[in-house]
């Protein structure tokens, strides 16, 4: 089972991270030259719901070569070697995302931020395009947005009246949902460090937040995680 810990918990030391990871299967060999992708025990029924018959061969948690799930999906390679060609062998995992379509095994542990249980990252993240969490709209809207399941709360957002401003806030927005996300799960904290200082890139349709599906996009949330990767490093040392 994921065990989560407050955020007041002091970090692991580098060996207790380094063993967990071992134990959690989250480990990634230094050698490995493919990009990979993260599955968790708790995909499995995902896995035989969708007939992905590939990805049976693999005892859960593991990093799975991403080009292995995209075959197994029925989908080509061409995105995952664009977003190569530019950024170099990879990884990802959906617990880096905000919404889960497909990999709907990972539930969102939710986090406590100005009064209220965020059930997750996207509610937070949307709440703020009504404006920053001390401003009077943020607070209004805050109930609202916290128990919204993810694809309500970007509904919700599409509501709002983008401010002048919003373009050059999103990147804090966004900055400040995935801290409290990480900081507050021992798991996805221990997830994110061990991806050590590889890339760390999102393969999809968008071209801020992702690469793209050409390898074009600004990848965005992968930077924001990287970002936040160091400093979780850093405060472990």
């Amino acid at each position: 089972a994921i065990q989560h810990i407050s955020a007041a918990v002091a970090p692991p030391n580098q060996q207790q991270i380094n063993m967990a990871m071992a134990a959690d299967g989250l480990s990634i060999p230094d050698d490995c030259r493919e990009s990979l992708y993260f599955l968790g025990e708790y995909q499995e029924a995902v896995i035989d719901r969708n007939n992905f018959r590939m990805l049976r061969e693999y005892e859960l948690p593991a990093w799975v070569p991403h080009r292995t799930i995209a075959t197994s999906m029925g989908f080509s390679h061409k995105s995952i070697e664009a977003a190569e060609a530019r950024f170099g062998f990879y990884v990802w995992a959906t617990e880096f995302e905000n919404v889960h379509t497909l990999w709907e095994g990972f539930q969102e542990p939710g986090f406590e931020f100005a009064g209220h249980h965020f059930r997750g990252t996207e509610q937070l993240y949307q709440l703020q395009k009504y404006g920053d969490p001390n401003s009077k709209a943020f607070q209004e809207h805050a109930a609202e947005f916290a128990y919204a399941r993810a694809a309500e709360a970007f509904s919700l957002g599409q509501q709002a009246v983008i401010t002048a401003d919003w373009t050059s806030r999103r990147d804090d927005a966004m900055r400040l949902a995935i801290h409290l996300k990480f900081t507050t799960s021992d798991f996805l904290r221990r997830l994110l460090l061990s991806t050590g200082a590889r890339p760390l890139v999102s393969v999809k349709a968008d071209d801020y937040w992702g690469a793209g599906l050409h390898g074009r996009g600004r990848n965005r949330l992968g930077e924001l995680l990287q970002e936040l990767r160091t400093a979780l490093r850093r405060e472990d040392q």
